[in-house]
Formats: C-alpha cells, structure tokens, sequence
C-alpha cells in the first residue's frame, strides 16, 4: 500500500530539532530530526516568522521563532478543552450549539490575547514578510489570524504586498511558483440544493477569461482525478457542504460527504492522482473543509499526521488551498468567494489575494456588505440578506473572530 502520510511526518523531525536546540521538551515523544533545521534558517533568514503551537499536559503551548530569537509561552490547557469539545458539538448538531461554540471561541481568544498581543509588536517592530503557523490537531482551530488582522500596522503592510499570513500542516519543499492560470474549474452538487450557489459560480468565474472556468455538477457525474478537465486545470472552487475530517473511522475514508452514496470529492482519489495534478489554487468553501485527523480506526497516529481534505489537496507540492476551520454559513462564504476573487482579479498569487480578502473582511462595514450582496442572483434572496445585515449590532459585521478565525491559507513552507 502506498505510504500517503510519509509527507506530513516531516512536521514532528522539524518541531523536535527545534525543541532540541532550544532545550524545550518534544510534545511528540520520541519524533527525532533528520532534515529542516537549514530550511528553517534560511527561511528566518528570509524575514519569516513561525509560531508552533501543540498542546501538551502542561497546557497550550506557543513556540514563536523570529530572526534570531524565540519566545515559549504557554496557557492553561481549561480553555483550549472547551473550546474543542464546543467545536466537536458545533459540527455535529449546529442549531443551539453554534451560541455555545462563539462563547467558548470567545473565551479562547481572550485567553491567548496577552500572547497574541506581544507577538503581533514583533511582527509590527520587524521587517517580518510571511508569518507562518503551524499548529497540531488539537490546536489548528486557535483564533490567531484575528489578531493578526487588526493590527493596522499589519494591514497596511499586506495592501503593500510586504506581509502575508499563512497555515502550514507539514514543513515540506514546494515545488514552482504559487501563481495561478487562467484556467479554473468550478464544484457543486444541485442535490444540496445550496442558495447561493449561482451566485457564488458566477464570482468565481469571472475572475477568469470567458469559458477558462468551467462548472461541474457532482450530483450527475463522479469526478475523476486521472482525467480532464480536473487533471489539468490550474484552480479548483469547490462550493459543496462538507463534514470534518475527523468524523471518519479511518482517514483513507475521508470525503466531503458522510454519506456513501452520495457523489462527493474523496481523499483517497486526490492522493492517487497527486503527483500529476497541475492546479496551484484550491479553494475548499464548505463546511470544516481545514480540519484534520491524527487517528483512524485501530487509534491514535504514532507520529502527528494530520490527514484531510485540505492537505491532501497540498499533495502535488504547488498548490495553495484555503479552507475553512468550522460550520460556515452561506452568506459568509459567498461573501468570502465576493472579497477573494475581487483580489485575485488584480494579482494572480493565491496566498496575497487571500491575505487582502481577509483585511477586505475585518474592514467590510454595513453600507459594503450591502455592495457585496448586490451579486446575489435571487432579487428575494439578495433582499433578505440585506435587510438582515442592516438589523448587525455591529458597524463591521464581520469583525468577530467567528467570521476571521474561519478561513485559513494552508500551504507548503519551503520553496
């Protein structure tokens, strides 16, 4: 059987060299080095910044690496616990949980605010061009880019093109550039019955030259990975309900559909095809689409493998792929997809148009939500959803680490 994790066990040889040198314990046991520590150098080198995060029995801990110099901090581990349990009810039931996953939510983000704060003055008081985090399962979910985004200074920097902000599952060389093509493929299933849908293909297809996107129903035929036009297109825009990783039995298992029946994009069809596979964008804009899975049927992972949709779409060593960490409403995801390829239309790099749409989103107030919505398709539709926004108890109504803590640009470090 072919060994598909083999790329992912080079996160535990670099976060154990690290905590070697730095005389700090290894959170994954007996994980040893064999390559990466110059990677990692000459990355610093190049004005990146890496914050680890893992938890441990001591509690969450954060392991910030910039320059020359590193800070270790750590929280109790109460909150992260809630927080994970509160997610776990959120993405099964949704319904009267989602108020219980944003108290807990909230609760976190105040808890790592002192940290997050003194990180965000380095980034600030540095010449800092990428800021990258790399977390294990348990800790992907931390709200980190919120903070991030609300540095002015920072914000400034990424409308400059000088600071990207980025989620990296595996310290591994990326092969070629992150610029994207001109041609895209387009994802749904009318058996879900999504309501935005068209409105969501529409956006994303004019970001390409007319007829370089195509759209594909997944509910008429299975999609083939070996074959065109997936197999040769530079952008895929999946816009499907999707299930975390981490509700399978076994991560070869893993799909955006619980349901067996139900044609759906499966882990295991990308893994085959990976190395032949020419996309450099991957757009995964469903639900919980960034989680991932570190135990399969017979139990827990030995090593800190960390399997799901979202990095096995990193398999072919060029691409970048934005997901998502939880339940993500309709209307947050089209107004997303509205913000992202905006961005995408100016310059063709995934991880910058990505950046720029998340500073679109923590500054979109009531009055340019109302703008973004314009594009929905329905007239009925288009009214509800702005008469809704208007009634915000905010003035930027996606300003919350909910919306922000949401999305993540996951890709591989090194080039």
């Amino acid at each position: 059987m072919a060994d598909y994790s083999r790329p992912w066990r080079e996160f535990n040889n670099i976060t154990a060299g690290i905590c070697e040198k730095f005389g700090s314990a290894s959170p994954f046991g007996d994980a040893s080095i064999v390559s990466g520590i110059e990677r990692i150098k000459t990355q610093l080198a190049a004005g990146s910044t890496l914050l680890f995060t893992y938890a441990s029995n001591k509690g969450c801990e954060f392991f910030f690496v910039h320059g020359g110099r590193y800070q270790r901090e750590t929280i109790a581990i109460d909150s992260l616990q809630l927080f994970c349990k509160a997610l776990a009810e959120y993405q099964k039931g949704g319904g009267a949980s989602r108020a219980i996953f944003r108290k807990r939510l909230g609760e976190l983000e105040t808890a790592i605010s002192p940290i997050m704060g003194r990180i965000v003055t380095t980034l600030e008081n540095n010449n800092s061009s990428r800021f990258v985090f790399i977390p294990d399962m348990l800790t992907e979910g931390l709200p980190i880019f919120p903070a991030i985004i609300a540095s002015e200074k920072l914000r400034l920097r990424i409308k400059d093109g000088q600071f990207e902000f980025l989620t990296c599952p595996a310290l591994w060389e990326e092969q070629g550039d992150c610029i994207v093509g001109k041609s895209g493929l387009f994802l749904s299933n009318s058996e879900e019955k999504l309501e935005l849908t068209e409105s969501e293909r529409i956006l994303v297809q004019s970001a390409f030259p007319p007829g370089c996107c195509l759209a594909h129903d997944l509910n008429s035929d299975v999609l083939d990975f070996s074959k065109p036009p997936v197999n040769s297109t530079g952008h895929i825009h999946l816009a499907t309900h999707s299930v975390p990783a981490n509700s399978f039995t076994d991560p070869n298992f893993v799909s955006t559909s619980l349901n067996m029946g139900k044609n759906s994009i499966w882990l295991d069809s990308v893994q085959r095809e990976s190395p032949k596979l020419q996309f450099k964008l991957v757009v995964l804009n469903g639900c919980n689409t960034g989680t991932t899975s570190n135990w399969n049927l017979y139990g827990k992972f030995m090593t800190n493998e960390k399997v799901g949709l979202s990095s096995v779409f990193l398999l072919n060593r060029r691409s970048v792929v934005i997901a998502t960490q939880w339940n993500e409403p309709e209307i947050a995801s089209f107004t997303f997809t509205s913000l992202f390829y905006r961005n995408l239309k100016a310059q063709r790099h995934g991880a910058k148009a990505f950046a720029l749409a998340m500073v679109d989103l923590f500054e979109l107030d009531i009055e340019g939500a109302v703008k973004v919505f314009q594009g929905i398709l329905s007239e009925s539709l288009r009214q509800d959803r702005c008469k809704a926004i208007a009634k915000s108890a905010s003035p930027y109504p996606f300003r919350s680490a909910y919306s922000l803590g949401m999305f993540q640009c996951h890709s591989l470090m090194f080039k």
